[in-house]
């Protein structure tokens, strides 16, 4: 393997170690109740 390959793939292993931690972290805050006008300006934010 070039030392290319394995950096790419160390990149992948992290970005896929954060996007678990992330998804954690999501399942974790939609366990919670937000009021409506929170959740109304959380979308706005995340989806622009």
């Amino acid at each position: 393997m070039t030392t290319r390959t394995m950096e790419m793939e160390e990149k992948i292993r992290k970005m896929e170690a954060e996007l678990k931690r992330l998804q954690a972290e999501l399942a974790k805050l939609s366990s919670t109740q937000f009021d409506q006008p929170e959740t109304a300006y959380l979308n706005e934010v995340y989806n622009g």
